[in-house]
């Protein structure tokens, strides 16, 4: 009796040890390349499915964030990637038949990592591509937008209401929006660092 209880024991604290690295398993498929890991999440490239996806290593959820690959007659790609757990957000684009029926792309999507939706979305119908993202633990976020030269900087403020914060001018460095520790966005305009909040 001593025995059996002994390997039933054993049988259960090796289930509890294994279900943990189970789930972080799926974290790590195959042939997946990093793209951000904050240490409760995992985004990367599936090379074998030309996906993106974000893992949370806790429950094993995976979400697909969008396509990545380029066969020279369809593009789809997925970058400006910023992982804030539960919240990642990342820009995607289309060079391909389907456009028409996905709406104006490129576009810009965060998606809560807890339900595996997507909560909110930006685009601009002009085509504009996101050069620079921040995103905050609370899904807040702010961009740097613009095409030929000419960028913007713009937040999503509550509600889901875009707000410019700088207009479009040649004069905005587009990589050089920053999120500070108090919540404060920075980004750099002929050379000088200009600030405002994230939220109103």
């Amino acid at each position: 009796m001593v025995l059996r209880f002994a390997a039933a024991a054993a049988s259960i604290l090796a289930l509890a040890l294994t279900a943990p690295a189970a789930e972080a398993a799926t974290c790590n498929p195959p042939k997946s390349k990093t793209i951000a890991d904050d240490g409760d999440a995992r985004v990367y490239k599936d090379r074998r499915r030309h996906a993106v996806e974000a893992c949370v290593r806790s429950t094993g959820r995976r979400v697909r964030l969008g396509l990545d690959y380029d066969d020279g007659f369809e593009s789809f790609g997925v970058s400006r990637v910023r992982l804030s757990a539960p919240f990642v957000a990342a820009a995607i684009s289309c060079g391909c038949r389907q456009q028409s029926r996905t709406g104006p792309i490129p576009r810009l999507v965060v998606h809560d990592l807890r339900s595996g939706s997507a909560v909110t979305t930006v685009h601009y119908s002009t085509g504009d591509r996101f050069s620079d993202v921040v995103l905050a633990p609370d899904g807040a976020l702010a961009w740097i937008a613009g095409r030929e030269g000419r960028y913007a900087v713009a937040r999503l403020v509550p509600g889901g209401e875009r707000q410019v914060l700088d207009p479009q001018t040649t004069a905005i460095d587009p990589r050089s929006l920053v999120l500070g520790g108090d919540r404060t966005l920075y980004w750099r305009r002929d050379g000088m660092v200009v600030s405002a909040p994230l939220v109103p």
